[in-house]
């Protein structure tokens, strides 16, 4: 049976894109850049975000547009999906190790996990200094892996985009996809898999299926 959850964050536990999207198009206005693209944003969503800016906004200076960043991050505005709180609570009361695998830099997530008041419920988080290892990279979960101290079969990784299953597949880690994100159904089903839940309020009767 399932004793440990590793939980991506952004968009399985938190509603982050269309928030950040919408915040970083001001950004690049501000600092008169042309705003990438829906598409081309959320292409690299996957990445460490200094990577991300970099790449979409070559002529500008990560420290000055970080600066931007930080004047207009306001935590108040990423919220749990609804049934986060109770769910985490059920596993939490099932004696069941919860963990976060996420690129957020540990001050920033740490502040975010505090502000919702789920912090208490995680034994372990993986932020992006944690590693140099990136989905869909299964080297990413070595370091809770080894912290848990349990057999593969005994984890289950949650998230909501393909690079997500892609990496639990490769690290032989049992997966629920949740469509909570920007991505499909379909889009999972591009990389063969086929099992997603359309919100995380049902995992707890799904995780009952896996042995």
């Amino acid at each position: 049976m399932i004793k440990a959850i590793i939980f991506d964050y952004d968009d399985t536990l938190i509603q982050s894109s269309d928030y950040f999207f919408w915040m970083e198009t001001q950004i690049a206005k501000k600092l008169w850049l042309t705003p990438a693209s829906r598409k081309d944003y959320f292409s690299l969503r996957w990445k460490p975000h200094d990577e991300m800016i970099k790449i979409l906004y070559p002529e500008i200076e990560i420290s000055k547009y970080m600066e931007e960043y930080d004047k207009m991050y306001i935590p108040n505005n990423l919220v749990p999906f609804d049934g986060v709180h109770e769910v985490i609570y059920q596993f939490k009361s099932d004696l069941i190790t919860m963990c976060i695998l996420s690129t957020k830099k540990i001050d920033r997530l740490k502040e975010h996990l505090n502000h919702l008041k789920i912090d208490k419920y995680f034994s372990y988080v993986h932020w992006a200094e944690s590693s140099s290892f990136i989905k869909p990279d299964p080297r990413v979960f070595d370091d809770i892996l080894d912290f848990l101290h349990l057999q593969k079969k005994e984890v289950l990784y949650v998230g909501d985009a393909p690079s997500d299953f892609v990496a639990a597949d490769k690290a032989w880690i049992d997966f629920v996809g949740i469509t909570s994100g920007i991505y499909t159904k379909k889009d999972f089903e591009n990389s063969w898999y086929h099992d997603t839940l359309s919100s995380i309020q049902w995992l707890y009767e799904r995780i009952k299926t896996i042995k």
